[in-house]
């Protein structure tokens, strides 16, 4: 497979995933509460730091990526996102839960920032259009799929199993993009 071959597929999952991630969640908020022994209202916190940490460094972190290289940033930003996600899935307290989901947040904003601009560097002008088009659909694939996903796998396997599948999904992307050799 080409290099722009490996990069969709990388950007695919991501795009796929990252969105996945904030809608499956939402649903295993009750056992969460349940767990942690605090209101359902106390986890808006959790939710909110997942998106407040990628906001923060959006902007900082793409212009870090142009410095130092897009795939760089993009790789350490899916090392950064399974390590996090491993470690939310294990949390045994609230808080715990916040900081890692603030340092998710973070980790998708690396991953964000770079990825629709590693698609648009590896893909003639002609194709562009398709690749980003294939990429806004698996986001809203993501946001859409999450929340029946993610109810069934708090039914069936418990809220800590989304954080397990999430990882072995952003595993998969951090392996397609490890097959490109060039950096931009």
């Amino acid at each position: 497979m080409s290099q722009a071959q490996w990069v969709f597929i990388a950007v695919l999952i991501t795009s796929f995933f990252g969105p996945f991630m904030g809608s499956s969640i939402n649903l295993a908020i009750p056992d969460m509460a349940k767990e942690f022994g605090v209101l359902p209202s106390a986890l808006t916190w959790f939710v909110s730091a997942y998106l407040l940490g990628s906001i923060a460094v959006l902007i900082p972190v793409g212009k870090l990526a142009d410095i130092i290289g897009r795939k760089k940033v993009y790789t350490y930003g899916l090392s950064l996102f399974i390590i996090m996600t491993i470690c939310a899935g294990f949390s045994n307290s609230l808080e715990m839960l916040i900081f890692f989901s603030f340092l998710q947040g973070i980790a998708l904003a690396m991953i964000f920032s770079t990825g629709m601009t590693l698609l648009v560097a590896v893909n003639k002008i002609t194709e562009r259009g398709k690749a980003i088009g294939y990429s806004a659909a698996a986001t809203y694939i993501g946001l859409a799929l999450g929340p029946f996903l993610g109810g069934m796998i708090t039914h069936f396997w418990g809220w800590r199993s989304i954080f397990g599948i999430i990882a072995i999904g952003i595993g998969l992307s951090l392996w397609a993009i490890r097959k490109v050799s060039t950096e931009w």
